[in-house]
């Protein structure tokens, strides 16, 4: 009698389960709904914001803002798919599903989901976006065997807060470690001090000092512009890529008496996928040398080239 009344407890609590999850799968389908007319909407204000930016209309703000919009609202949609995944896989526990591994798979990561048949091609692709959300954790709960490497680390230089903070933003998300400079100064003493590695510098090429300074030859950290702060950042770490952002590369280059030359150059204002997309680029490349960067340059500094320290 009992065995029957723990029977029936188990079947009312099973059904429960699958009903909760049931509802909310559908509460999650209307939300991912309304976010992704969200994010269509920031997409489409960022679109508009660039127009009005490339016709002089409004400041690069304006852009910067409804960027970051767009990441606010790519972000929210992400974590709740992540959830509506989630909620998936508990509701094909509830029915009575589980996880082992496949008797021909060798690797200890490798997991296929056993279900009711009804369920089962389902279950396994919900099974494997599962897995990979919960990045070095199987689905059985044990950590992976297999080391993971350090996310690559990059140094954003940038005289403007708002282009540094969504910088920072858009490289967090896609997984990257980001430190952080407000000029060329404090970018060099990063450099020199950082006790781990730095794989990229994404660095303005206009970087103003804060304010006059008298000058100083024996100075360590001096001011100087983006593409000069490239050449002292490889002379003390000589496996570090460069990328180079400007609102007016060729007229700012020009500006300097500097040519393209090898280096990366990124375009303001950026697309998020765009700048994710050449950090990419430029970490599978061979990092520059600092003298391929002043190769045909003038030996004799010109104006701008340092500033006053």
């Amino acid at each position: 009698m009992q065995m029957l009344e723990n029977y029936q407890q188990t079947i009312l609590q099973a059904f429960r389960e699958v009903a909760d999850l049931l509802a909310s799968l559908s509460a999650r389908a209307e939300q991912l709904a309304r976010q992704r007319e969200q994010l269509s909407a920031a997409q489409e204000a960022v679109r508009l914001a660039d127009v009005r930016y490339r016709k002089g209309l409004v400041t690069y703000l304006d852009v910067l803002n409804a960027q970051l919009t767009v990441l606010v609202a790519e972000t929210q949609l992400i974590l709740t798919e992540r959830t509506r995944l989630t909620d998936m896989v508990g509701l094909f526990k509830a029915l009575g599903g589980g996880w082992a591994r496949h008797p021909t798979e060798t690797l200890p990561e490798t997991l296929l989901i056993h279900a009711a048949r009804n369920v089962k091609c389902l279950a396994m692709n919900s099974a494997r976006y599962y897995a990979d959300s919960i990045g070095n954790y199987t689905m059985s709960g044990q950590q992976n065997s297999v080391p993971q490497s350090l996310p690559p680390t990059i140094l954003v230089v940038d005289d403007e807060p708002s282009i540094t903070k969504l910088c920072k933003a858009i490289l967090h998300q896609a997984g990257f470690s980001v430190l952080n400079a407000e000029g060329s100064s404090e970018a060099l003493r990063v450099c020199t001090q950082h006790n781990g590695p730095i794989d990229l510098l994404l660095t303005d090429l206009v970087l103003p000092p804060p304010g006059f300074q008298l000058a100083s030859s024996a100075n360590q950290f001096p001011h100087v512009h983006g593409h000069e702060l490239a050449v002292r950042a490889l002379r003390i770490r000589k496996n570090l890529r460069v990328i180079i952002m400007s609102g007016k590369i060729d007229q700012d280059l020009a500006g300097y008496g500097l040519h393209r030359g090898s280096l990366l150059f990124l375009s303001k204002p950026f697309e998020p996928r765009a700048l994710v997309a050449l950090v990419q680029q430029a970490l599978q490349a061979s990092p520059p040398s600092a003298e391929s960067l002043t190769e045909g340059l003038p030996k004799v500094p010109r104006v701008g080239d340092e500033w006053f320290d």
